[in-house]
């Protein structure tokens, strides 16, 4: 496996890193473990795993309309 391949990100990971999070968060009561610590666990991780992704998300889309509305601007000048 190259480094490249490593590095490069591919939106589609994050949309699902995005839903697992989300089940992390909903499992508890889905699946009937409510009010106990595995509940928290899940809860926590599935926060902070939802947070990362959604994270990662808004950067990148950033990215590329900031990328785009500069290189328009530096077109004009």
């Amino acid at each position: 496996m190259s480094p490249a391949a490593i590095v490069a990100l591919s939106i589609w990971e994050e949309w699902i890193n995005l839903l697992v999070g989300c089940w992390l968060i909903a499992s508890p009561w889905l699946l009937g473990f409510t009010h106990t610590r595995a509940m928290h666990f899940s809860i926590a991780a599935g926060a902070v795993v939802a947070f990362m992704a959604l994270l990662e998300l808004w950067l990148e889309y950033e990215k590329a309309h900031l990328g785009q509305a500069a290189s328009q601007a530096a077109e004009r000048h």
